[in-house]
C-alpha cells in the first residue's frame, strides 16, 4: 500500500477521483480499500479475483 499511498499523494487531488481495488480473493483488499478511503478522502470499490481462472476474465 505504501506505493500505492505515495501515488495518491503526489498525483491525486482526491476530490477528483474514484478507486476500484483488485486482488485475489482472500486479501487484505476491503481493509486497504477503508485506509485509503480515510487517509485520501476517496470513494473506493473492491473486485476480488483471480483472473487465472478459465473464463475469469470474462466475469
Amino acid at each position: 500500500m505504501q506505493e500505492l499511498g505515495r501515488y495518491l499523494h503526489l498525483n491525486v487531488q482526491p476530490e477528483s477521483m474514484n478507486i476500484l481495488l483488485v486482488a485475489l480473493p482472500d486479501t487484505d483488499l476491503e481493509k486497504v480499500a477503508g485506509d485509503i478511503t480515510k487517509e485520501y478522502s476517496v470513494k473506493t470499490d473492491t473486485f476480488a479475483i483471480d483472473l487465472t481462472g478459465k473464463g475469469a476474465p470474462e466475469k
